[in-house]
């Protein structure tokens, strides 16, 4: 008479299907990778810092607004003009603020970005 659990961990199940085991194995080996991989793209932001300045005058502009492009992330540049924002990798940056048009930078392999509004 064969003892049948409902718990896939006891040894009976197991003796009572050998192909059991290794399919366990897999599937535990495949979840771990899936999560392993999911929490690496997670990883994969980093931080940009920079200056936003008048291209004429060479002042601090305060109030820009730098924003992840095709995204909602915003941040703003403080009063001496310095931002910092979280991106993911391969992303855009758009610089916007009142009387210039707005520029796209792309954010590459830098983690520091100074910019001239024109």
């Amino acid at each position: 008479m064969k003892i049948y659990s409902t718990n896939i961990l006891e040894k009976p199940v197991i003796r009572s299907y050998p192909g059991m085991y290794p399919l366990l194995k897999k599937a535990c080996l495949a979840l771990l990778g899936t999560f392993l991989f999911v929490s690496g793209s997670w990883a994969q932001t980093k931080k940009v810092t920079g200056k936003v300045t008048d291209s004429n005058t060479g002042e601090a502009l305060s109030g820009v607004t730098v924003t992840i492009e095709g995204t909602y992330t915003t941040t703003t540049a403080d009063n001496t003009g310095t931002y910092t924002i979280e991106v993911p990798a391969k992303a855009a940056l758009l610089f916007s603020h009142v009387g210039y048009p707005v520029q796209r930078i792309k954010v590459g392999n830098s983690s520091h970005i100074d910019i001239s509004l024109v």
